[in-house]
Protein backbone atom coordinates (compact mmCIF):
# COMPACT_ATOMS: atom_id res chain seq x y z
CA UNK A 1 0.00 0.00 0.00
CA UNK A 2 1.34 3.62 -1.00
CA UNK A 3 1.55 5.78 1.74
CA UNK A 4 1.19 9.62 0.34
CA UNK A 5 0.85 12.59 2.22
CA UNK A 6 -1.68 15.16 0.99
CA UNK A 7 -0.79 18.73 2.72
CA UNK A 8 -3.14 21.76 2.17
CA UNK A 9 -6.44 20.71 2.08
CA UNK A 10 -8.39 23.60 -0.52
CA UNK A 11 -10.85 22.16 -2.88
CA UNK A 12 -8.09 20.44 -5.15
CA UNK A 13 -5.98 18.36 -1.92
CA UNK A 14 -9.21 17.72 -0.21
CA UNK A 15 -10.31 15.89 -3.52
CA UNK A 16 -7.33 14.34 -4.19
CA UNK A 17 -6.85 13.09 -0.72
CA UNK A 18 -10.14 10.96 -0.38
CA UNK A 19 -9.56 10.04 -3.95
CA UNK A 20 -6.08 8.61 -3.11
CA UNK A 21 -7.99 6.93 0.24
CA UNK A 22 -10.65 5.23 -2.25
CA UNK A 23 -7.99 4.42 -4.35
CA UNK A 24 -6.08 2.20 -1.45
CA UNK A 25 -3.60 4.77 -0.79
CA UNK A 26 -2.70 5.23 2.92
CA UNK A 27 -3.12 9.26 3.03
CA UNK A 28 -2.11 11.24 5.51
CA UNK A 29 -4.12 14.79 5.14
CA UNK A 30 -2.19 17.99 6.78
CA UNK A 31 -3.92 21.45 7.12
CA UNK A 32 -4.11 24.29 9.79
CA UNK A 33 -7.56 24.57 9.18
CA UNK A 34 -9.37 22.59 11.89
CA UNK A 35 -12.74 22.62 9.83
CA UNK A 36 -11.27 21.44 7.26
CA UNK A 37 -9.14 17.77 9.35
CA UNK A 38 -12.63 17.59 11.19
CA UNK A 39 -14.87 17.11 7.80
CA UNK A 40 -11.49 14.47 6.18
CA UNK A 41 -10.70 12.52 8.98
CA UNK A 42 -13.26 9.48 8.15
CA UNK A 43 -12.40 9.74 4.73
CA UNK A 44 -8.39 9.22 5.15
CA UNK A 45 -6.24 7.41 7.85
CA UNK A 46 -4.29 10.48 9.24
CA UNK A 47 -5.51 13.66 9.47
CA UNK A 48 -3.90 15.67 11.00
CA UNK A 49 -4.06 19.95 12.15
CA UNK A 50 -0.23 21.04 11.72
CA UNK A 51 1.82 23.82 10.41
CA UNK A 52 3.45 22.08 7.36
CA UNK A 53 5.78 25.59 7.09
CA UNK A 54 7.63 23.88 10.08
CA UNK A 55 10.44 21.16 9.04
CA UNK A 56 10.40 19.66 12.92
CA UNK A 57 6.73 19.05 13.10
CA UNK A 58 6.72 17.25 9.60
CA UNK A 59 9.63 14.76 10.40
CA UNK A 60 7.77 13.93 13.57
CA UNK A 61 4.59 12.84 11.61
CA UNK A 62 6.84 10.78 9.86
CA UNK A 63 6.55 12.36 6.07
CA UNK A 64 9.95 11.41 5.83
CA UNK A 65 8.58 8.11 4.76
CA UNK A 66 5.89 8.42 2.45
CA UNK A 67 6.31 7.26 -1.18
CA UNK A 68 5.02 10.68 -2.40
CA UNK A 69 3.83 13.75 -1.09
CA UNK A 70 1.47 16.40 -2.76
CA UNK A 71 1.92 20.11 -2.32
CA UNK A 72 -1.32 22.08 -2.50
CA UNK A 73 -1.21 25.61 -1.08
CA UNK A 74 -2.64 27.24 -3.27
CA UNK A 75 -1.97 31.10 -3.72
CA UNK A 76 0.49 31.02 -0.83
CA UNK A 77 3.90 31.12 -2.90
CA UNK A 78 6.25 31.20 -0.15
CA UNK A 79 4.94 28.73 1.89
CA UNK A 80 4.71 26.06 -1.28
CA UNK A 81 8.40 26.60 -2.00
CA UNK A 82 9.33 26.04 1.71
CA UNK A 83 7.40 23.14 2.37
CA UNK A 84 8.47 21.25 -0.94
CA UNK A 85 12.45 22.26 -0.05
CA UNK A 86 11.62 20.91 3.75
CA UNK A 87 10.27 17.83 1.64
CA UNK A 88 13.07 17.29 -0.38
CA UNK A 89 15.59 17.41 2.84
CA UNK A 90 13.53 14.63 4.52
CA UNK A 91 14.23 12.30 1.41
CA UNK A 92 10.96 11.76 0.54
CA UNK A 93 10.76 10.12 -2.44
CA UNK A 94 8.12 11.68 -4.95
CA UNK A 95 7.32 15.30 -4.69
CA UNK A 96 4.24 16.79 -6.77
CA UNK A 97 3.68 20.59 -6.37
CA UNK A 98 0.70 22.47 -7.04
CA UNK A 99 2.01 25.96 -9.28
CA UNK A 100 -0.03 28.72 -10.23
CA UNK A 101 2.35 29.96 -12.60
CA UNK A 102 5.29 29.10 -15.08
CA UNK A 103 7.75 31.44 -12.57
CA UNK A 104 6.00 29.42 -9.63
CA UNK A 105 6.80 26.32 -11.41
CA UNK A 106 10.29 26.89 -11.60
CA UNK A 107 11.48 27.65 -8.51
CA UNK A 108 9.28 24.60 -7.02
CA UNK A 109 11.30 22.25 -9.86
CA UNK A 110 14.91 24.21 -7.81
CA UNK A 111 13.98 23.26 -5.15
CA UNK A 112 13.11 19.50 -5.34
CA UNK A 113 9.15 18.75 -6.41
CA UNK A 114 9.67 15.89 -9.10
CA UNK A 115 6.45 16.84 -10.67
CA UNK A 116 4.77 19.90 -11.23
CA UNK A 117 0.83 20.35 -11.17
CA UNK A 118 -1.07 23.02 -12.96
CA UNK A 119 -5.13 22.35 -12.07
CA UNK A 120 -6.86 24.66 -13.71
CA UNK A 121 -4.30 24.42 -16.74
CA UNK A 122 -4.65 20.82 -17.36
CA UNK A 123 -8.41 20.43 -17.01
CA UNK A 124 -8.46 23.35 -19.53
CA UNK A 125 -6.34 21.66 -22.22
CA UNK A 126 -8.12 17.99 -21.40
CA UNK A 127 -12.13 19.82 -21.70
CA UNK A 128 -10.03 21.58 -25.16
CA UNK A 129 -9.24 17.89 -26.39
CA UNK A 130 -12.67 16.91 -25.81
CA UNK A 131 -14.85 20.03 -27.06
CA UNK A 132 -12.33 19.61 -30.07
CA UNK A 133 -12.59 16.58 -30.78
CA UNK A 134 -16.12 14.97 -29.47
CA UNK A 135 -15.56 11.39 -30.71
CA UNK A 136 -13.30 10.78 -28.38
CA UNK A 137 -14.53 9.46 -25.38
CA UNK A 138 -11.70 10.01 -23.02
CA UNK A 139 -8.44 11.55 -23.10
CA UNK A 140 -5.26 10.54 -21.50
CA UNK A 141 -1.96 11.56 -21.97
CA UNK A 142 1.01 9.09 -21.83
CA UNK A 143 4.28 11.47 -21.78
CA UNK A 144 4.79 14.47 -23.94
CA UNK A 145 3.39 14.25 -27.56
CA UNK A 146 2.10 10.36 -26.73
CA UNK A 147 -1.77 9.70 -25.64
CA UNK A 148 -4.40 7.39 -25.17
CA UNK A 149 -7.54 7.67 -26.35
CA UNK A 150 -11.29 5.74 -26.65
CA UNK A 151 -12.55 5.74 -30.15
CA UNK A 152 -16.00 4.55 -31.00
CA UNK A 153 -15.28 2.39 -34.01
CA UNK A 154 -16.43 4.47 -37.23
CA UNK A 155 -19.41 2.89 -39.29
CA UNK A 156 -16.83 1.94 -42.12
CA UNK A 157 -14.95 0.01 -39.26
CA UNK A 158 -17.86 -2.55 -38.89
CA UNK A 159 -17.48 -6.10 -39.83
CA UNK A 160 -13.74 -5.63 -40.94
CA UNK A 161 -10.71 -6.79 -39.05
CA UNK A 162 -7.75 -4.95 -37.43
CA UNK A 163 -5.49 -7.10 -40.56
CA UNK A 164 -7.90 -5.69 -43.01
CA UNK A 165 -7.77 -2.05 -41.01
CA UNK A 166 -4.10 -2.22 -40.93
CA UNK A 167 -3.93 0.66 -38.87
CA UNK A 168 -0.49 0.72 -37.58
CA UNK A 169 0.99 0.50 -40.88
CA UNK A 170 -1.75 3.75 -42.52
CA UNK A 171 -1.66 5.73 -39.28
CA UNK A 172 1.05 4.40 -37.29
CA UNK A 173 -0.99 4.02 -34.25
CA UNK A 174 -1.65 0.78 -32.17
CA UNK A 175 -4.95 -0.54 -30.77
CA UNK A 176 -4.07 -2.50 -27.15
CA UNK A 177 -7.98 -2.64 -26.34
CA UNK A 178 -11.32 -3.17 -27.32
CA UNK A 179 -14.51 -2.07 -25.13
CA UNK A 180 -17.53 -4.38 -26.39
CA UNK A 181 -20.97 -3.00 -25.87
CA UNK A 182 -22.45 -4.47 -22.51
CA UNK A 183 -19.29 -6.15 -21.16
CA UNK A 184 -17.45 -4.45 -18.39
CA UNK A 185 -14.09 -6.56 -19.40
CA UNK A 186 -11.76 -5.03 -22.16
CA UNK A 187 -10.52 -7.14 -24.52
CA UNK A 188 -6.74 -6.71 -24.17
CA UNK A 189 -4.33 -6.96 -27.10
CA UNK A 190 -6.90 -7.99 -29.73
CA UNK A 191 -5.31 -10.58 -32.44
CA UNK A 192 -5.11 -9.28 -35.74
CA UNK A 193 -8.39 -10.85 -36.73
CA UNK A 194 -10.36 -9.51 -34.76
CA UNK A 195 -13.69 -8.05 -36.66
CA UNK A 196 -14.83 -4.90 -35.35
CA UNK A 197 -18.84 -4.82 -34.02
CA UNK A 198 -21.15 -2.03 -33.74
CA UNK A 199 -20.49 -0.14 -31.52
CA UNK A 200 -17.06 -1.32 -30.52
CA UNK A 201 -14.82 1.25 -28.80
CA UNK A 202 -11.17 1.69 -29.42
CA UNK A 203 -8.68 1.91 -27.18
CA UNK A 204 -5.95 3.38 -29.03
CA UNK A 205 -2.06 5.02 -28.21
CA UNK A 206 0.06 6.70 -30.24
CA UNK A 207 2.01 9.83 -31.06
CA UNK A 208 -0.08 12.89 -30.72
CA UNK A 209 0.13 14.21 -34.04
CA UNK A 210 -0.50 10.60 -35.34
CA UNK A 211 -3.85 10.32 -33.44
CA UNK A 212 -4.80 13.27 -34.53
CA UNK A 213 -4.65 12.84 -38.29
CA UNK A 214 -6.34 9.06 -37.64
CA UNK A 215 -9.10 11.12 -36.15
CA UNK A 216 -9.54 13.58 -39.24
CA UNK A 217 -9.45 11.13 -41.42
CA UNK A 218 -11.86 8.61 -40.47
CA UNK A 219 -14.12 11.28 -38.54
Amino acid sequence: MKKIAVIGLGNFGYTLAVSLAKEGCEVIAIDTDKGKIQSIKDSVNQAVLADAACKETLEKLGVGDVDAAVVCLGTRLDLGVMVTLFLKELGVGTIYAKAISDDHSRVLCLVGADKIIFPEKDEAQRLAKTVANPNVLEFVRLTEGYNVIEFPAPKKFYGRSLAELDLKNRFGIYVFAIRQPHNSELQLLPPAGYVIREDDTLIIVGEEKKIEAFEDKVS
